[in-house]
């Protein structure tokens, strides 16, 4: 008898050494772990978990552990409808095993990513429910800052299109009525004369009505950019006069340049999804890029190269080089030309706007080191199966 003692006594020893271990370790974690009863009641928390609630442990055991949880879930129905109202009830039925959620008490919430397991006894019954929290707050900090830096950065480059078409706009209004004026100060001179030119006169005439079509084009481009900064829907756009028009924004700065521009593109295209504002904005951001030596160029290029080639009706392919001659280019693997891309921050909100679209973009590059872009759209298609194919074999066809 007394030797059975002395053994329950080493089993009780040995077991009380076993759980002081185990409370070290859960103490010294990382991450918020609590032990819950199958009905979700707190039989204990770490002080990893005692700090994200803000609570004292008196104040956490024999809580619902949902009491703490702002749960940012759809919870299923039970078969007979009825909404459940317990989200523990669902974990326990296995319906969830880890998702976002925020843990806090009254107004201090933490958003962590909770994970549940399940201990269970020889009989296969749920004994205890351990609750796993990992403190996600710095991530969804750093997710928000890069959130602002990408929206800061759209509207940098829209106030600066702004800029760069308002100067454009001076350039293209200012000789025209410069040249009007003169042309009606010649006239006038001609009129006070003795002598009247008619055909010379007529010549004058039909000299500023040319001008004045420069003028009206001009102001209708400032409206159609006026329209589309207004309206931020998807449509069916075509490539090549979405091309044209964001030239025309920066032609200005290619004149300032002395740039040549040579493009080839194909007559009647297939139409691309998407926000002709965003697409303006890819090209004249990769052009810039070319002549700011963002993309690695050694100079400023005294060529620029733009190429649209359609792929079986199922994506379009942009090709633009700081040279005339595009055959000499070839794309570099996805891990360099993502290194490439990841130096300019332009560039990756482009490769945002891309891979928004369902495309995606390689840098190119030549022989004597210049580097280039290719940048494939998916091709609009009414059917979403044919959609979602031709999505599938851009993937597999880098």
């Amino acid at each position: 008898m007394a030797k059975k003692s002395q053994k329950n006594k080493r089993v009780s020893q040995s077991q009380l050494k076993d759980y002081s271990t185990t409370i070290t370790i859960l103490e010294h974690l990382s991450d918020a772990v609590f032990i819950l009863r199958p009905d979700g009641v707190i039989e204990y928390a770490n002080r990893v978990a005692l700090d994200l609630l803000g609570l004292d442990l008196p104040h956490v055991i024999g809580e619902n552990l949902n009491n703490f949880l702002i749960a940012v879930v759809d919870l299923p129905e039970k078969e007979t409808g009825d909404s459940e109202s317990h989200l523990l009830e669902q974990i326990f039925r296995g319906v969830f095993n880890e998702f976002e959620t925020s843990l806090g008490y009254r107004n201090h919430p933490t958003p962590v990513l909770i994970s549940f397991g399940l201990v269970r006894n020889k009989k296969g019954e749920v004994d205890y429910i351990i609750a796993s929290a990992k403190d996600i707050s710095v991530r969804k900090a750093l997710e928000k800052e890069l959130n602002q830096q990408q929206l800061l950065t759209l509207a940098r480059d829209r106030y600066r299109e702004l800029g760069e078409m308002a100067v454009n706009m001076v350039h293209n209004l200012s000789q025209p009525i410069t040249s009007i004026r003169l042309t009606v100060e010649l006239l006038q001179k001609q009129l006070q004369g003795e002598r009247f030119d008619a055909d010379r006169a007529r010549k004058k005439i039909a000299e500023i009505l040319t001008l004045l079509d420069e003028l009206s084009a001009s102001v209708t481009s400032v409206r159609n950019f006026a329209f589309l900064t207004e309206d931020d829907r998807w449509k069916p756009i075509d490539l090549v006069r979405n091309l044209h028009e964001a030239l025309q924004q920066i032609s200005y700065e290619l004149t300032e340049r002395n740039i040549t521009l040579h493009i080839n593109a194909p007559e009647n295209l297939p139409r691309v999804l998407a926000n002709p504002l965003n697409i303006q904005q890819v090209f004249t951001t990769l052009i810039k890029s070319l002549w700011q030596g963002a993309a690695g160029t050694n100079a400023p290029p005294s060529h620029l190269s733009i190429m649209l080639s359609n792929h079986e009706d199922r994506w379009i392919t942009l090709w633009m080089v700081p040279q005339e001659d595009i055959s000499a280019y070839q794309p570099l693997s996805e891990e360099e030309s993502s290194e490439v891309i990841q130096t300019n921050f332009d560039l990756m909100v482009v490769q945002m706007i891309i891979t928004g679209l369902g495309g995606d973009m390689r840098v190119l590059t030549e022989p004597g080191g210049e580097k280039g872009f290719a940048v494939r759209f998916p091709v609009d298609v009414s059917a979403e199966r044919d959609q979602l194919r031709n999505l599938i074999e851009l993937m597999y066809n880098g």
